[in-house]
């Protein structure tokens, strides 16, 4: 079926909403990153951008991304379950190794 309000379209599972990267379409780059001069970096730097529309945070990186990215933090469950207690008493975490 339709539905009468909200995101609209059919209400069969069907994926509607897409993304397409258009160069020189906007100020961001493929990576939703773009060179610019920042105040630790007056020379300038590339750097990425977290935005409030679809794709929301960037899908790629350009270059090499550091090997901290690799980390992971503990996986689902909570406290005794490998996941996070208390506060104070978590570990791991992202950017942290375990």
């Amino acid at each position: 079926g339709t539905r009468p309000t909200g995101p609209g379209g059919k209400f069969d599972g069907t994926f509607v909403a897409d993304y397409e990267y258009v160069a020189g379409l906007g100020d961001l780059d493929e990576c939703n990153g773009r060179f610019g001069v920042t105040p630790e970096y007056p020379d300038g730097v590339y750097h990425y951008y977290i935005i409030e529309e679809f794709p929301y945070i960037p899908r790629y990186f350009r270059g090499t991304p550091d090997s901290s990215f690799q980390r992971r933090g503990p996986g689902p469950g909570g406290p005794g379950r490998g996941g996070f207690g208390p506060p104070g008493q978590q570990r791991g975490g992202f950017g942290r190794g375990q």
